[in-house]
């Protein structure tokens, strides 16, 4: 296997990582929709060398979230077979498709992400009242085929999301970010002020030449009910000056406090 240290790019906040491993489980789902041959092939070949390993990807990599470059080690002891089947599949002629398509796919977000830093951390920074300057976070990229997004815990995401624009890069990386900075709760608010923040009002900012207004809302439908009673707060709180997006979201609990 190449060295992981060639597949890393260094950046301000982010470090985008190309992982062998996490490349080829992160494919293993059986929702993929496989827009590249590469894919398709992958996934046939893998079906073949193990039908259950393919059911079981993407659980590995839930469970690899303190370190996704460890996941081969940690899924072993679930999966007996497991180095065998990553290290036959990435000896395959389709495998070298795959990787060379995901690095293009990398590259690409690396420029979004650079182009657009220091107008969104600036932004991003305004809106929550974080100072994200010494943030850093791993970013593990996978296919695009993949269409995932995922805040993975202890700074890692896991991105394999085929959005064609800048923007839409942009924004979404900023989404899985504040997946660290806001908790998840059984009610979807903290998903909702995220994509109040990220998917709406940040990406607001970024179209300055074009009319983007919300709503209606960008972000999954099931929280445009959530989001729209959190509108008129939202709105009032985009107005004040000493902004904590963390009270606006215990106070859209109904917990209140202040910092």
């Amino acid at each position: 296997m190449e060295s992981l240290r060639n597949n890393m790019a260094n950046t301000s906040m982010l470090n985008f990582i190309l992982n062998p491993d996490v490349l080829v489980l992160s494919l293993m789902r059986r929702d993929i929709r496989a827009n590249s041959s590469a894919v398709a092939a992958i996934l046939d070949r893998a079906s073949k060398l193990d039908e259950n390993m393919g059911q079981f990807g993407s659980w590995l990599l839930d469970r690899a979230a303190d370190d996704a470059m460890d996941c081969r080690m940690g899924g072993e002891g679930i999966f007996e077979g497991l180095p065998e089947f990553l290290n036959t599949l990435q000896r395959s002629r389709e495998y070298g498709v795959l990787l060379s398509q995901t690095r293009r796919f990398m590259e690409g977000c690396k420029r979004a992400w650079e182009t657009n830093l220091v107008g969104t951390t600036a932004t991003m920074s305004e809106i929550t009242g974080i100072d994200f300057g010494k943030s850093m976070f791993r970013v593990y990229i996978t296919h695009p085929d993949a269409e995932v997004g995922k805040y993975m815990g202890s700074n890692a995401i896991l991105w394999g999301n085929g959005i064609a624009c800048d923007i839409g890069i942009s924004t979404g990386l900023w989404h899985e970010i504040m997946h660290s900075v806001v908790p998840a709760d059984a009610l979807n608010i903290g998903h909702a002020v995220i994509e109040l923040v990220t998917d709406n009002e940040l990406a607001k900012r970024m179209n300055k030449h074009q009319t983007f207004t919300y709503p209606p809302f960008r972000g999954w439908g099931r929280l445009a009910e959530i989001k729209q009673e959190l509108l008129p707060k939202w709105e009032i709180y985009l107005r004040s000056g000493n902004k904590s997006i963390m009270r606006f979201y215990r106070e859209s609990l109904g917990r209140g406090g202040t910092g």
